[in-house]
């Protein structure tokens, strides 16, 4: 083992300490700390968030206090980076079965007949 190289990469992880949260409340300080701009993003997006958890029109999403957290990370991230915000969206995306889908199998339906239409034309 004397005089091997090894080559080692290290990943700081960041959990704040002086408030409540994960990784993700770090990184959307850092974002509400940037400039003007990245303060009225990190704002409007707890802002939403909290609006969502605080309103009677919902009872199955964020359930949990780090679900809160991530969503407002996310909600930040969605409008300052939307095309790295959609990846794991696209993948969710592809694994659902749509065809049970009401809403889905209606606008299909819909195409389905403009095309019909077209095609009888």
């Amino acid at each position: 083992m004397e005089n091997e190289n090894y080559q080692l990469s290290i990943i700081p992880v960041i959990i704040p300490f002086d408030e409540t949260g994960a990784l993700e409340t770090v990184l959307l300080s850092a974002i509400e700390s940037e400039d003007e701009e990245g303060a009225y993003v990190a704002k409007k997006a707890k802002a939403y968030i909290d609006d969502f958890c605080q309103s009677d029109k919902q009872d199955k999403y964020l359930k949990k206090r780090r679900l809160i957290t991530k969503a407002k990370f996310s909600a930040a991230i969605s409008i300052t980076n939307p095309d790295r915000s959609t990846a794991a969206f696209n993948a969710l995306l592809m694994s659902h079965d749509w065809e049970k889908n009401e809403v889905i199998n209606h606008h299909f339906s819909i195409l389905n007949r403009m095309l019909e239409k077209s095609v009888t034309n």
